[in-house]
C-alpha cells in the first residue's frame, strides 16, 4: 500500500494527461523550492569564500599564538619561566620577541594614529609572509643607508600621502604628558619608509611594522618587550597548545590564538552569513506558502476522488499520507534540483571564475572566491525539507476530513 500512496501523490504533481492549474502551480512550487535552495547555496559559498580568503592573509601575518601580560604591560626580554616554558612545547616551531604600541605618525603635515609593531629583524620572514604582499618597495627593516626602516599599510601610506624612500616622524606617546606640564618635546623618531604592503581594508589603515630594537628605543622599553610569538609546526592545533600555555604559565600571563587577535572581525563574518542565510530563507519560505496554496487547491479539485478512494476502503490516514507526501515529492524535487543547480554553478566558478568582481584591479582577487563547507548544505536542506513537509500538512488533514458521501456528490 505504501507504493499506491506515491503513485497517486506522484500522479497529482507530475501528471502528464492533461495540462491543469494544480499541475502548473505544482511547478511553480518545485521551482520556488529549487531557487530557494540554489540561492542560498551560492550565497552561503561566497560567503564562505571571502572569509576563508580574510583568515588565509591575516593568518599570513598573525601569529599563531601570542603571549603578552595580562595586564597589557610589558615582560622582561629574558623572562626565564616564559622561555622554559616554551621549549617544553614541542608543537612551538619558532618563537620570537615583538613591542607593540600606538604612536602618532606625521608626514607632510599629515598626521594619523596606528599600531607600530616591532618584530625581530632575522625571524621576520619566518614569523610573517608580509613579504608577499608587498606592492611597493620590499620588506626590509632597515634603510639601503642604515636608517630605521617602517613598512606601512597602503591604506596607511595613501592616508599620509608617504611612498618608498619617504622619511616620517614618529611622535611616541610615552611622556606625553610632561610635554605640556615640563614643556619638553615629545619623544619623536624619524622612520625611512622601506615598502608598503597590502593585506586587508582594517589592517592596512591601522598598522605598520618596524625593527624590535628601533620600536623598543621609540617605546623607552629598555630590557622588556610587549610579548612573544609563536609559529607552530604544521598539523598543530593552535587552540590546543593556547590551552596547555594557559595552563602552565598561570593568571599572570595572557595566551591568544590567531583567532583571538581578530575574533570580532570572524565574529562579524559569521554573523552577516548567517543574516544573508535568514533573509534568503523567505524565499523558500514564500515557496512553502505556496505548497500550502497548491496542495488546498488540489484537495478541492480531487474531492470526487479522494470520496471514490474513501469508498474503495481507502482509510483516512492513507488520504492524509497521499496528500503529505505529495508536499514531500514537491520539496524533494526543489531540494534536489536546487542543490544540483547550485553546486554546479559552485563548481564552476572554483574552475573558471566566471563571475568577475567588478573593478577588480583594486582587490586581491579578480573573481568571487567560493568555498563549500558541509554545515551549508546540511542547514540548507534541512530547512527546505522542513518547512514543506509543514506546508503539507494542513492540506493533508483538511483532505482526510472530507465526507467520502459529500466528496462524491461534489460533482
Amino acid at each position: 500500500m505504501k507504493s499506491f500512496e506515491w503513485l497517486i501523490s506522484n500522479r497529482y504533481v507530475f501528471s502528464k494527461k492533461r495540462i491543469s492549474l494544480i499541475g502548473i502551480i505544482s511547478k511553480i512550487s518545485i521551482i520556488g523550492v529549487t531557487v530557494g535552495v540554489a540561492a542560498l547555496i551560492v550565497v552561503l559559498s561566497v560567503f564562505n569564500g571571502f572569509s576563508s580568503l580574510v583568515e588565509g592573509l591575516l593568518k599570513g601575518v598573525d601569529p599563531d599564538i601570542r603571549i603578552e601580560a595580562i595586564d597589557k604591560k610589558s615582560l622582561p626580554e629574558d623572562d626565564s619561566l616564559l622561555f622554559s616554558i616554551l621549549k617544553s612545547i614541542p608543537e612551538i616551531s619558532l618563537v620570537s620577541r615583538f613591542t607593540e604600541g600606538k604612536a602618532l605618525l606625521t608626514y607632510d603635515n599629515k598626521n594619523q594614529v596606528a599600531w607600530l609593531h616591532g618584530v625581530e629583524d632575522s625571524l621576520f620572514g619566518q614569523m610573517t609572509k608580509l613579504d608577499q604582499h608587498i606592492v611597493m618597495g620590499s620588506s626590509a627593516l632597515t634603510a639601503k643607508e642604515g636608517n630605521k626602516g617602517i613598512l606601512l599599510g597602503i591604506a596607511l601610506s595613501d592616508k599620509l600621502g608617504a611612498i618608498e624612500g619617504a622619511s616620517i616622524a614618529i611622535i611616541s606617546p610615552i611622556g606625553l604628558d610632561k610635554v605640556f606640564t615640563q614643556m619638553q618635546t615629545p619623544r619623536t623618531r624619524r622612520f625611512e619608509v622601506t615598502g608598503i604592503f597590502s593585506v586587508q581594508r582594517v589592517y592596512d589603515i591601522g598598522f605598520s611594522y618596524a625593527s624590535y630594537a628601533a620600536v623598543q628605543d621609540l617605546f623607552q622599553m629598555n630590557g622588556k618587550m610587549t610579548g612573544v610569538e609563536i609559529r607552530l609546526k604544521p598539523g598543530a592545533d593552535a587552540a590546543e597548545v593556547k590551552e596547555m600555555l594557559q595552563e602552565k604559565l598561570g593568571n599572570a600571563y595572557w595566551v591568544q590564538t590567531w583567532y583571538d587577535l581578530r575574533r570580532e572581525m570572524y565574529s562579524i563574518m559569521k554573523l552577516e552569513k548567517w543574516g544573508a542565510y535568514i533573509i534568503l530563507a523567505l524565499i523558500i519560505i514564500i515557496a512553502a506558502f505556496n505548497i500550502v496554496g497548491t496542495l488546498m487547491m488540489t484537495v478541492l479539485e480531487k474531492r470526487r476522488d479522494i470520496g471514490v478512494l474513501m469508498a474503495m476502503g481507502t482509510s483516512r490516514k492513507q488520504i492524509y499520507r497521499i496528500f503529505l507526501k505529495q508536499g514531500l515529492i514537491v520539496g524533494f524535487s526543489g531540494v534536489i534540483i536546487g542543490s544540483i543547480l547550485g553546486y554546479g554553478i559552485v563548481f564552476l566558478q572554483m574552475k573558471t571564475g566566471f563571475y568577475q568582481i567588478p573593478n577588480a584591479e583594486s582587490f586581491i582577487v579578480d573573481a568571487f572566491p567560493v568555498a563549500v563547507e558541509w554545515v551549508d548544505f546540511f542547514a540548507t536542506t534541512a530547512m527546505a525539507l522542513v518547512l514543506t513537509s509543514l506546508s503539507a500538512i494542513y492540506p493533508a488533514r483538511m483532505a482526510a476530513a472530507l465526507d467520502p458521501v459529500d466528496a462524491i456528490r461534489y460533482e
